[in-house]
């Protein structure tokens, strides 16, 4: 197993279950492949990840676009991870989409998108205003990656978040690196956020993502599945 195995989807960083599989074939860019009776062009669009591809099918005029572009939102972005020409390397990919005729697209996350222009345009609006302010895209990737958080663990009690907090390491980062503040005191600016932005709402004593979302079965998330506990 090697490192790349290990830090497989930001899991330990990310704190977030992955179930182990096999990669069987390595994809590069322009690279067709077959599934059923279409063929997809391999996009290389890095910006969310180093490795972010896409998948273009040019008859049906079909695109899948994973964390680049969602329905009004794009993906979290993480410097720390992925550099700090993430937005820019965002940005040229979503130019290179522009060229494409596009019905319609399907993201990684949310509805799929009937009007793929609009939204490619309204994607890069967003990341050229997180060039002016990079606070605004910690922001942003610190409520995704919470809110997600939530969800998998189908919210949490409010004595379980300042604990579960400190022990993350995406918070530490941002904490540290992007809005200058010891952890601990990042912990109420970001519940406050969260709560201003309804992506969170308390439930009695208990915070929720208020995202659509089927928490997943108990059973699995206690397996806690991690690359470094994967079998070779």
């Amino acid at each position: 197993m090697n490192q790349c195995d290990l830090e497989s989807c930001g899991a330990h960083f990310l704190d977030q279950p992955v179930e182990q599989y096999t990669v069987q074939q390595l994809l590069v860019d322009e690279q067709q492949i077959m599934t059923g009776q279409s063929a997809f062009q391999v996009l290389h669009t890095p910006g969310h990840t180093l490795g972010h591809i896409s998948l273009y099918e040019p008859k049906q005029e079909i695109l899948i676009c994973g964390d680049l572009f969602h329905y009004n939102d794009v993906g979290w972005l993480n410097i720390f991870r992925e550099g700090t020409n993430s937005i820019r390397r965002s940005i040229e990919s979503l130019d290179r989409l522009a060229r494409l005729s596009i019905k319609k697209a399907y993201p990684g996350h949310g509805r799929a998108i009937e009007e793929p222009s609009i939204m490619i345009d309204k994607a890069r609006e967003r990341l050229e205003k997180w060039m002016e302010s990079p606070e605004k895209m910690a922001w942003h990737a610190c409520k995704r990656i919470f809110s997600f958080s939530l969800m998998i663990k189908n919210g949490l009690k409010s004595r379980e978040i300042t604990p579960y907090l400190l022990s993350c390491s995406w918070f530490y980062d941002f904490a540290v690196h992007s809005f200058r503040l010891k952890p601990e005191e990042f912990v109420q600016p970001l519940l406050d956020e969260m709560i201003r932005s309804k992506a969170a709402a308390w439930h009695q004593d208990k915070l929720i993502s208020t995202a659509p979302y089927e928490a997943p079965n108990q059973k699995w998330i206690e397996e806690d599945w991690k690359p470094s506990d994967w079998t070779k």
